[in-house]
């Protein structure tokens, strides 16, 4: 770029394998080719939509994730909010990596085997007009944002003013005026413009009204009275990526009484998508006053609340104001025959504007360990002879063909991981990232070549390739005396530990830490709710095998669960490493060890011993483990 110039730089992101509805962030780097001067950094962010307007359009499937052949439903709804009747068009082409499974459209779409196409065309009806609760509360106090008070008008008792250059629909017609009343109201348009205003009496009525004035909308029609306080507010606000008019009244006192009200409405510029909002506690109970909307005579509309009767407004719900929607819904289905996923888009037009929506499902194909060395990297110890990578369901077997269990030789990225008990996998000082489901029921290893001191670093959790969602967590170490240098942890799921028998009364996961140099340090064990076993797990404790006996591990300084649903104990003040187990006994867990044991013949028994259970003799011990009375 030369100096003074400038240079346009057009970022395309694929968002399609992004979280729907959510934010996914970036940057740009820009690197000089002159080493003084630093690098750029520009920061990008994507939102991923699933539709160009989802008042309309929406599209989802029923599965996010599919192993090839598997079968995908879809529902398509199409919203029509109008107080006219319109003709849309659907075309939805089958997409890549998919087959239509024939004779599962329903909702009207016909299938095209020429063009591979689903397609609808029909009329919608136009809705009846209602008033009703919305699931979003967009109350904002605009003068808590700093934002200057409107000039009221001379009478701040019964006047009221005209607003111009507004652009909006109500009840079927378009608006470029309105008028907004002291007394609560808010009209479409201006009558008599520029000659006079009608205004709203303090003295409401019901609604809908044969008395001018009409086309009106009524947040809170009641006697208000700015003389002695109160604030209004005309704001033009971006929600939701829509431009809306916001008319805010805000701390006006009712005449009359020691109340006073707040109350907004909220118009998406170029609709008729108007709401009444409400702050948190709503309005005052029972009130003198009318909540409605109604047409331009007075001879349609709808009532909300009316001098005691109806739904006082708390807060918890804006008021939507408008045409009823009238939905259409179809569904279909496909088989997933292709990787590594599959985008279904389709468009809807309505009077030359087409919007568009999709639905995105990866397709992932199962892959079993074989064994027959432990080389993760080899085609040959898998069950589709390749190497699973981000696209795989990769399966770990308890007794794998082979006999062998994984040893990773790299990081690896997989779409699903199932390790069944009594296998396991070795990372070896590697990374596994797993984007969906991680089934661990076996034994995890990994070796970490530097624990440094005064740093927490985390053994044997899984996350995603982005790192952003854990799928797994096992033992967090923060070392307090220095460098515990190469360390490898152990984690056997949904296992008790069995080191130096069987200890009673312990969450089924062991643990097993071992590091090169044994320093103090602070750990944090993780496990899952399925792995209590009967344990209180604001009770558990961490015990430690001596070599003879289960002694307390440490000092116990937290407790808890994440989002992600472990939950967690941590110690301090750990110095010496061998297997650990978790158990809320006082006393720790208990190994009881039998070693006479006296029968007495029971007739019809032969040699006079009864089994009950599993009862195993070895090497003429015999071990009983405690159980806790359910």
């Amino acid at each position: 770029i030369p100096a003074g110039g400038s240079q346009v730089i057009t970022v395309e992101a694929d968002v399609s394998m992004a979280t729907p509805e959510a934010w996914a962030f970036g940057e740009v780097l820009l690197t000089p080719g002159d080493s003084a001067v630093p690098a750029a950094h520009l920061p990008v962010a994507a939102f991923a939509s699933t539709s160009t307007s989802p008042r309309v359009i929406e599209k989802s499937a029923d599965i996010d994730l599919i192993e090839l052949g598997g079968t995908i439903g879809y529902t398509v709804r199409l919203t029509h909010k109008s107080m006219e009747q319109k003709s849309y068009q659907i075309v939805d082409p089958i997409p890549a990596n998919a087959t239509y499974v024939g004779g599962s459209a329903t909702g009207g779409l016909t299938y095209n085997p020429g063009t591979d196409t689903l397609s609808w065309s029909g009329t919608m009806p136009a809705g009846e007009f209602t008033i009703s609760e919305d699931e979003r509360t967009l109350f904002i106090s605009m003068g808590e944002l700093g934002i200057p008070p409107a000039s009221l008008p001379d009478d701040k008792d019964e006047d009221c003013i005209g607003l111009t250059g507004m652009n909006f629909m109500y009840y079927g017609q378009s608006f470029d005026m309105a008028t907004v009343s002291i007394n609560g109201t808010f009209q479409a348009g201006i009558p008599y413009y520029p000659i006079f205003l009608i205004c709203s009496p303090g003295t409401n009525e019901t609604m809908p009204s044969g008395e001018q004035p009409n086309d009106l909308m009524a947040p809170f029609w009641a006697d208000l009275d700015f003389t002695s306080g109160g604030d209004w507010y005309f704001v033009s606000t971006t929600w939701n990526g829509a431009v809306h008019t916001v008319i805010s009244w805000e701390n006006v006192p009712i005449k009359g009484t020691s109340d006073t009200a707040s109350f907004q409405v909220w118009i998406e510029d170029g609709t008729d998508n108007i709401w009444f909002s409400y702050p948190p506690g709503g309005l005052p109970a029972s009130p003198t006053a009318t909540i409605g909307a109604e047409n331009s005579n007075g001879s349609e509309g709808a009532q909300y609340y009316f001098n005691g009767s109806g739904t006082i407004p708390d807060g918890t719900a804006d008021l939507v104001i408008g045409p009823e929607e009238v939905v259409n819904e179809f569904t279909f289905q496909v088989t997933a025959d292709g990787f590594p996923s599959v985008v279904n888009e389709l468009e809807v037009t309505e009077g030359g504007v087409t919007d568009s929506a999709f639905a995105f499902t990866r397709v992932c194909q199962s892959n079993t360990w074989l064994g027959d060395s432990s080389d993760w990297g080899s085609p040959g110890n898998w069950s589709q002879g390749s190497v699973p990578g981000i696209n795989s369901s990769v399966v770990i077997p308890s007794s794998p063909s082979g006999g062998i269990m994984p040893l990773l030789s790299s990081d690896v990225e997989l779409c699903n991981l199932e390790l069944q008990a009594e296998a396991s996998i070795d990372f070896a000082g590697h990374k596994a990232s797993v984007e969906h489901d991680a089934e661990v029921n076996g034994k995890l290893i990994q070796t970490i070549e530097n624990v440094p001191s005064g740093r927490t670093t985390a053994f044997l959790s899984l996350t995603n390739a982005s790192g952003a969602q854990e799928k797994t967590y096992g033992v967090e170490i923060t070392p307090a005396s220095g460098n515990m240098d190469s360390t490898t942890v152990m984690i056997t799921a949904n296992t008790e530990c069995t080191v130096g028998g069987d200890p009673s009364d312990t969450v089924n996961r062991c643990f097993d830490i071992s590091p090169t140099t044994a320093q103090t340090a602070d750990i944090r064990f993780y496990y899952r709710a399925s792995e209590l076993d009967g344990q209180d797990p604001d009770d558990i404790q961490v015990w430690r095998w001596s070599g003879g006996s289960w002694v307390a591990a440490g000092t116990v300084t937290g407790r808890g669960q994440n989002p992600a649903g472990y939950h967690w104990v941590e110690v301090g003040g750990v110095s010496s490493y061998s297997p650990f187990t978790l158990s809320d006994e006082v006393g720790g867990p208990t190994v009881v060890t039998l070693n006479r044991l006296v029968t007495r013949s029971t007739p019809g028994v032969v040699g006079g011993l009864i089994l009950l259970g599993a009862l195993v003799l070895t090497g003429g011990l015999l071990l009983i483990t405690r159980r806790r009375a359910i």
